[in-house]
């Protein structure tokens, strides 16, 4: 579509636009604390059963961590969590 608007041959605009694309990855990169996978999970911590019979348990927290392969593993309270 840009070469059709400038008037140029496809090849040559992806020739021009390449370096911009490896420009705009790299600076994204410096911005994103995270670079390879990661996992994301949600857990639970907290409350205490009355008795063995009940099921669940008021008082919990909710938490979600991010742990990243090789590096530091990151946690957040949620403080409204309703669902």
């Amino acid at each position: 579509m840009v070469a059709e608007l400038v008037g140029l041959h496809r090849h040559a605009t992806r020739l021009f636009y390449h370096p911009l694309r490896q420009i705009i990855v790299k600076q994204l990169e410096k911005v994103s604390p995270f670079i390879g996978p990661i996992e994301v999970d949600g857990s639970y911590f907290g409350g205490r059963c009355q008795s063995k019979g009940e099921r669940g348990a008021g008082g919990n927290v909710p938490v979600c961590g991010i742990l990243q392969h090789g590096g530091r593993v990151y946690t957040q309270v949620i403080p409204h969590a309703k669902r």
